[in-house]
């Protein structure tokens, strides 16, 4: 459908069945390179953050605060910009020794 439709944006989730999200969203962007991807997953980890991130995707929202984050996340990538939900670069319990 990438390939017919060449959607401005498409929404995936990590844990997609059978392929996985990382896998789709590595081949979308081959079939409809200037899609940009918005993955809206629950995983606050780091590491799936840097690896969505590494797959290609534009941006990271955390469903727990997708409410907040959804469409300032949609709006960013739209204009080319890179989003991350805070809650996935600071999970709850952990912090940053700067903070």
């Amino acid at each position: 459908m990438a390939t017919e439709l060449q959607p401005d944006v498409v929404v995936l989730d990590i844990g997609l069945p059978d392929l996985g999200g990382i896998e789709a969203a590595r081949q979308i962007l081959k079939l409809a390179p200037k899609t940009k991807i918005l993955f809206l997953t629950q995983n606050t980890s780091e590491d799936f953050v840097h690896v969505a991130m590494g797959a290609g995707a534009h941006g990271y929202v955390v469903k727990a605060s997708a409410a907040q984050d959804f469409l300032p996340a949609l709006e960013a990538v739209l204009l080319g910009n890179l989003f991350v939900s805070p809650s996935a670069t600071h999970p709850r319990g952990k912090r940053r020794e700067d903070d």
